[in-house]
């Protein structure tokens, strides 16, 4: 398997996080661990396709409003989804939009201000994930929000800074996004989750809503620098943050690693 885009016909932003080289020079295996959007559109195709990738767990990191509003279709796979991660997105730009302040440059620096916060608030949520990716090894894992691009976005860079994956390549494997990304869906997506063509919110240029489903290297940036002016390195994070031990590192790289 040698193809990162998996596409499905009800899916989108799905990737493999295989082929990434190490900095010892093994390669992160393909078709174990896989990054996505949500996954209330998938086709019955689809879902068959996930099947054959041998998926068997699926980490949902969406909060509880997120999920109900598009649920999962069922995939046949163990599916973990108490994580409930807030982006925080939302009430923000309810906020930029009530006071008549949003714009592109408003929104951009809002996300920037989000990354920043992420180490903290995605701490506990995968210090649960990372055993059951450990234990699921064998097999295949998919993990993902809404877009498949903050917080799934900082899972494949924690789970890659974990296998040694240089940080320049987990940017760009971050950027990807805009390539994968089905913008304009992504859009409708946010204006029915901020309420904007509603009688009882002001109309807003959708330009100004297009950070919102974009990725920039400020944003990974910010997370990253938040990270390690608070735990002095990845490293520490790991270790402290994610309860991962120096041995849990070293299985996770015999387990997802390969020469």
């Amino acid at each position: 398997m040698t193809t990162r885009a998996i596409h499905l016909e009800g899916g989108f932003n799905v990737r493999d996080l295989g082929g990434y080289q190490s900095r010892d020079g093994r390669t992160v295996k393909w078709g174990k661990l896989f990054r996505s959007g949500h996954l209330a559109h998938l086709t019955p195709g689809d879902i068959d396709t996930l099947a054959q990738k041998q998926i068997s767990q699926i980490h949902d990191f969406r909060g509880k409003k997120e999920q109900s509003k598009m649920p999962s279709k069922p995939v046949p796979a163990q599916h973990f989804d108490q994580y409930h991660i807030l982006s925080g997105s939302m009430p923000l730009y309810r906020k930029l939009i009530e006071r008549g302040e949003l714009n592109t440059d408003t929104a951009h620096q809002t996300f920037v201000n989000i990354y920043k916060k992420f180490a903290h608030e995605v701490a506990t949520p995968f210090c649960k994930m990372f055993p059951l990716l450990i234990k699921n090894s064998g097999q295949a894992s998919l993990f993902h929000c809404s877009a498949g691009k903050d917080r799934t976005g900082i899972a494949a860079a924690l789970i890659l800074s974990a296998l040694d994956v240089p940080r320049d390549t987990i940017i760009e494997d971050y950027l990807l996004t805009a390539q994968y990304m089905d913008t304009e869906s992504a859009l409708d997506m946010i204006e029915d989750f901020l309420g904007v063509n509603s009688e009882n919110t002001e109309q807003v240029e959708r330009d100004w809503l297009v950070p919102i489903v974009s990725v920039h290297e400020d944003f990974i940036g910010s997370f990253f620098t938040s990270l390690e002016n608070d735990y002095g390195s990845v490293d520490s994070y790991l270790n402290k943050a994610l309860a991962l031990s120096p041995a849990d590192i070293q299985t996770m790289r015999d387990l997802f690693l390969e020469n």
